[in-house]
């Protein structure tokens, strides 16, 4: 079982994953509307991992107490990129198919609503209100990439 901190560092990472994902897409589209729409949702995964960095200072002093935080670490790392921004979400972003790729990214805002949802219902106050307020901005991510189809 992954501790507070693994969970919320795991969060984070998701998140970064996602600005990278977002960032990339920008910067190889070429309708403006879309690169628009790309940067705003990178910058808001930014904000996301904003809020987790904030969340983990609360447990700084855990993370100290963790026997094998070098191998949890990598455990966690293979976790984030694997779970949420899948290999196959990473492969559509040499396609032209747009379609498919905002078709992942959408599925990849599920999950990632899903994982943060099951984390939430055992979450104290700051966490899960910081939880709630990533949920609903990963929802309208959602919306809007649906508007994209």
């Amino acid at each position: 079982m992954l501790s507070p901190h693994e969970i919320l560092e795991l969060a984070m990472k998701i998140e970064e994953v996602g600005v990278s994902f977002y960032r990339e897409l920008a910067e190889n589209v070429e309708d403006e509307n879309k690169r628009s729409l790309f940067r705003y949702l990178s910058k808001q995964e930014e904000g996301h991992v904003e809020t987790f960095k904030f969340l983990l200072r609360k447990f700084e002093e855990e993370s100290l107490e963790l026997i094998n935080w070098d191998d949890s670490e990598a455990y966690v790392e293979d976790l984030a990129n694997g779970s949420v921004f899948s290999r196959s979400l990473h492969d559509s972003m040499s396609s032209s198919d747009y379609q498919k790729i905002i078709s992942l990214a959408i599925e990849a805002e599920k999950k990632s609503i899903a994982f943060y949802e099951s984390i939430q219902k055992n979450a104290r106050f700051t966490t899960a209100d910081a939880l709630k307020r990533i949920i609903e901005e990963e929802n309208n991510h959602i919306e809007l990439l649906k508007g994209m189809i």
